[in-house]
């Protein structure tokens, strides 16, 4: 008689553990709070505190290219140079790692970490996909306003 009474909840609660682990490509998890995620277009990206749509995301180091997520390394290498860059920012052949308002000054190596692109121009920070002054960043305490 337990039993009986104890399969039914065994059954409903394996039935949702599936739901909840997400069965997810080779380098990807799954997240029910996703956030943004980098691409080989988009190597450096600063993403805002609010979730995006639960699914799955690429593991760190990985970038999305064309639906996978790939090494950064395994990015397509372009030497064609935009016509334009954002203000604030410069076409560089080699990405580096960008400085951001919450990461001021990161200490980079002296590699490539990024596909060719734009990038910010010190003394400018990446900010929620814009490259403002430093100056202009948000303190911490009006961040969580």
């Amino acid at each position: 008689m337990n039993v009986l009474c104890i399969l039914p909840i065994l059954i409903v609660v394996s039935a949702s553990v599936g739901i909840l682990a997400k069965d997810c490509p080779r380098y990807e998890k799954y997240l029910e709070c996703g956030t943004c995620e980098a691409s080989c277009d988009k190597p450096i990206v600063e993403c805002p505190k609010n979730c995006s749509a639960p699914g799955c995301y690429c593991e760190q180091p990985y970038v999305r290219l064309n639906g996978k997520c790939v090494i950064p390394t395994q990015c397509p290498r372009t030497t064609v140079k935009p016509t334009d860059c954002p203000a604030n920012e410069r076409f560089l052949q080699c990405g580096y790692c960008q400085n951001t308002c919450k990461a001021p000054n990161k200490a980079c190596p002296r590699i490539c970490v990024g596909p060719p692109g734009c990038y910010c121009v010190y003394p400018f920070v990446l900010h929620e996909g814009a490259c403002i002054h430093q100056k202009e960043c948000p303190t911490q305490a009006s961040s969580f306003n």
